[in-house]
């Protein structure tokens, strides 16, 4: 697969992550070619995120639409909503806004800078919550709510590897503003965590060319089943080279037989009192156990979401070993493979992650490696590698992730 391929894969992968929130685009003095670009990603971002089938396969992704309903609507859960003024920002389609409806709220204000809210609007209205949900068009920060406090504040603002969008910004500009004292926000607390990780074995099992083994159609066609297993190393091979030549991080599902440490956590938000400025830059440095030996040529980004305000606590998890959702994980390629055996020292790792570029959409992470020696009286090996995932104003150009 080429990288103009895995760039246009990025971008189908990208239109499912659609949210009306926040926007960068202004008015530019004559010459600030800086302002041009921003409102020209800004332009491009949203415009990708009015796509019903955007809004589908979001809703279509049930760990993630289950865990917001169970969160309002378990019977533990309802009595937080239940006659209580509700907002929804970044509504999409509005399914968050009719689970608070359904729990019991009085009121819910869903918001939905794109097109998108017209259909958030009809769903209502067939659901017959339209006297509960009123659907505004625009961004959070620049529209008036019939109201001057909320009780409580969903939304599915998180990105891949959590922060990358820049949605929270938009999400605690609107508790800051609106939120009353004492008030709930869903998600409230989320973790961010990183493991260290292999490429997936090439899937030549017996099964697979069995059956070229054996005669078909009375003929010895035992050649394409040779042929197949050298395509697939090669593709592999290929592929691999291109990631660890690349500075963008890849969006792909991780098994878990593909990790070879325990994951850390590098990260933990809780929403009802961060700071906007404090996620615009993080570091951690972690120790990652080694728990299978391999090769370590890849550092796997993933998050953790959970909703602790009512009876009941629900969590959505998003790492290799749950269930697979629309985000997967963010992988980041380094530039070389390194031998690690099990049970041997932990992997060190040190990351800087900036999300307060130039486009606060954007993303910037480096990583700072540390593997421990696979031979008694070797050095451990140092790595360093940074990585941008980045919006381009042209939309057929997502940099950053690829399948």
């Amino acid at each position: 697969m080429t990288l103009c391929a895995m760039t246009a894969l990025f971008f189908l992968a990208a239109i499912t992550r659609a949210q009306g929130l926040q926007g960068d685009a202004g008015t530019c003095d004559a010459g600030d070619s800086a302002c041009e670009v921003a409102n020209a990603k800004e332009e491009a971002f949203f415009n990708t995120y009015s796509s019903p089938e955007a809004q589908a396969n979001m809703v279509l992704d049930r760990p993630r639409t289950l865990a917001y309903k169970d969160a309002m609507m378990h019977t533990l859960n309802k009595k937080l909503f239940k006659g209580k003024v509700v907002l929804d920002v970044g509504c999409g389609t509005g399914i968050l806004s009719l689970f608070a409806a359904k729990a019991g709220a009085k009121a819910v204000y869903c918001v939905e800078l794109t097109q998108i809210s017209r259909l958030a609007r009809q769903i209502a209205e067939k659901n017959g919550l339209s006297h509960i949900i009123t659907v505004i068009q625009g961004k959070i920060e620049e529209v008036t709510l019939p109201t001057q406090e909320v009780d409580i504040i969903i939304s599915e603002w998180m990105g891949y590897f959590c922060l990358f969008e820049g949605m929270f910004r938009s999400v605690i500009w609107a508790r800051d503003r609106y939120l009353r004292a004492g008030g709930h926000m869903l998600p409230d607390k989320l973790d961010m965590y990183i493991g260290a990780a292999t490429q997936q074995a090439v899937d030549v099992t017996e099964k697979k060319i069995a059956k070229w083994a054996k005669p078909m159609y009375g003929l010895d066609l035992t050649t394409i089943g040779e042929v197949l297993i050298d395509w697939a190393n090669y593709e592999t091979t290929s592929l691999t080279q291109q990631w660890r030549t690349g500075t963008y991080p890849e969006i792909a599902q991780i098994k878990p037989e593909q990790m070879l440490t325990k994951g850390e956590k590098v990260a933990s938000i809780d929403m009802q009192t961060v700071r906007a400025d404090e996620l615009d830059k993080l570091k951690a440095t972690v120790e990652l156990e080694v728990v299978r030996g391999g090769e370590f040529d890849r550092i796997v980004g993933w998050f953790d979401s959970y909703f602790t305000r009512g009876g009941k606590t629900v969590e959505l998890p998003t790492g290799p070993h749950a269930k697979s959702t629309h985000w997967h994980q963010m992988v980041f390629h380094l530039n070389e493979g390194f031998q690690v055996k099990e049970g041997a020292k932990t992997v060190g790792v040190h990351m800087t992650l900036t999300t307060a570029g130039a486009f606060q959409r954007e993303m910037r992470v480096k990583f700072d490696t540390r593997i421990p020696a696979v031979s008694k009286g070797e050095k451990p090996t140092l790595n360093s590698k940074g990585f941008t995932v980045v919006i381009l104003p042209d939309t057929s150009q997502w940099s950053g992730v690829g399948h």
